[in-house]
């Protein structure tokens, strides 16, 4: 679905009129119409401003230039949700349940492991290559 066509559909079902819209951008009712007929486009911006206005939070921008209500997916739509590994789910969920001041030691010790291996990684990185020139 194009941007304006929900937006149009929303300002339908909300009794918001092109008047209102163009009052509340600072726009003229005529500017409000091109946009909303696909005669003009404006920019991110004053599309996002004009979602907002009527109540339209959080859309997704389809790679082919259209935009879907959260929730509905477009037979295109890829989620690009992070999908975590049985191991890291355990691991998180184990985390979670430590006491905080655990959990902070926890950390701190992961943290000097993970500067004590990078250390170690970038002084062999240094050494091979010194040895290949």
């Amino acid at each position: 679905m194009n941007w304006f066509d929900m937006a149009k559909d929303r300002m339908k079902v909300d009794g918001i009129t092109y008047d209102k819209l163009a009052e509340h951008l600072g726009m003229t009712r005529g500017a409000i119409g091109h946009w909303l007929n696909g005669r003009r486009e404006p920019s991110v911006k004053d599309i996002a401003a004009i979602l907002d206005f009527i109540g339209i939070k959080q859309v997704i921008l389809n790679s082919d230039g259209t935009v879907s209500a959260l929730g509905e997916q477009t037979p295109h739509a890829v989620s690009i949700e992070p999908t975590l590994a049985k191991e890291h789910e355990e691991l998180l969920s184990l985390f979670d349940s430590l006491p905080s001041e655990e959990a902070d030691r926890f950390l701190r010790e992961l943290r000097a492991k993970s500067a004590h291996f990078n250390a170690i990684f970038a002084e062999m990185l240094a050494k091979r290559g010194s040895k290949t020139r």
